[in-house]
């Protein structure tokens, strides 16, 4: 049956059904489904529809094994998670979301991640953008030539994560993160936050306090022998992998490095 023909039974049994789940029932994205509504000149109450569209955001989605450890390396790097409030009758309800944020020479590796979330069956949204935009690093204005973006849809789901990472609001490293660190979720850490220098490799831990730090050096250790070392990077902890312990390192992440990623490895 024709993409059309799929919508057209699917409204004849549940005519306010979400575009998220007709989605999801058909394969395809939201937007694909608004396409064939504009092209079936299907029209829509828009308040009804974003009533239903919120509704739908409050139920929990699965999250499988590994993408749950793809999640816990961005994390480990440079992605947060951000609460947004939604007016949905008859309570405001809070939902969540994960943001991975890079530089527009990383949209390789960004488009990578989409891919492994994807094939875990998660939903996510890619936006780029060519624009210049300034930050301040450490006291310096950086210029940064274009930014691409990945987003993960706002569910209840993503509330736990939320407060497991930003307890008080402050990203920290939750207790109970050995079950997700896994070689793809260091793989995906390093690629997202972690570099090399002549000897070995750093991960960049700046935004963690040295507690945490010393509690990923430990389970780095405990579960797969890598020795390390804390460097202090302007007045901030990081992960340094001894050299001794190079090999072991690259050998774990090497097979998830994406193409664009493995100018870090020593191979």
């Amino acid at each position: 049956m024709s993409t059309e023909g799929q919508i057209k039974e699917i409204l004849k049994e549940h005519p306010t059904m979400s575009y998220n789940d007709i989605a999801r029932k058909i394969g395809y994205s939201k937007g694909t489904v608004q396409y064939y509504f504009r092209k079936l000149s299907i029209k829509r109450d828009r308040i009804a529809q974003q009533k239903i569209n919120n509704t739908d955001r409050n139920h929990p989605i699965e999250i499988s094994q590994r993408a749950k450890e793809i999640l816990t390396g961005t994390l480990l790097g440079d992605s947060s998670v951000t609460k947004y409030r939604r007016d949905c009758e008859p309570v405001k309800v809070l939902n969540s979301s994960v943001t991975c944020g890079h530089s527009y020479r990383q949209k390789d590796y960004v488009l990578y991640l989409k891919e492994l979330f994807e094939k875990e069956g998660m939903k996510v949204h890619y936006t780029e953008s060519l624009a210049e935009t300034e930050s301040i690093i450490e006291g310096r204005v950086c210029i940064c030539h274009g930014r691409v973006d990945l987003k993960t849809t706002r569910s209840i789901t993503f509330n736990s994560w939320r407060d497991a990472w930003y307890p008080e609001g402050k990203k920290v490293v939750p207790k109970g993160i050995d079950r997700y660190l896994t070689p793809i979720s260091i793989a995906v850490w390093f690629m997202d936050d972690g570099t090399r220098n002549n000897c070995s490799y750093y991960l960049h831990t700046e935004g963690f306090s040295m507690e945490d730090v010393k509690y990923l050096q430990g389970l780095l250790l405990e579960k797969y022998n890598i020795l390390t070392s804390i460097h202090m990077f302007h007045e901030k902890p990081v992960i340094y992998v001894r050299a001794g312990s190079r090999e072991i390192f690259t050998s774990l992440v090497s097979p998830y490095i994406c193409k664009s990623m493995r100018y870090k490895l020593f191979e």
